[in-house]
């Protein structure tokens, strides 16, 4: 089972809760690069996110999160903004990792 969540997402969440600086922020960012597979953001992602809003009723980044994850062929994409649940095409789960 391969399990994914945004680089940026986690980043984005440590910083706005305060629970990293910005140069402990930058830190995470070299470590998560050096101990995980981390994707880069593909023309193809852009354009299956584009679907994905359509279908789903994603935010523009929400989309581009889920689209990188289907690319990865995750099974599971934890997400505390999406909708926990959510099977996207039949084969990625959105959990929310704080939920019980």
């Amino acid at each position: 089972m391969l399990e994914f969540a945004s680089c940026n997402e986690v980043i984005s969440n440590l910083l706005r809760a305060k629970l990293r600086t910005e140069d402990t922020a930058l830190e995470l960012i070299e470590e998560l690069y050096s101990d995980f597979l981390i994707l880069e953001i593909l023309r193809e992602d852009i354009l299956t996110a584009g679907h994905l809003r359509k279908s789903y009723f994603l935010s523009y980044w929400d989309s581009l999160i889920v689209a990188t994850a289907l690319r990865a062929n995750a099974d599971i994409l934890y997400s505390e903004d999406m909708q926990d649940g959510l099977v996207v095409r039949n084969r990625l789960i959105i959990r929310n990792p704080f939920r019980d």
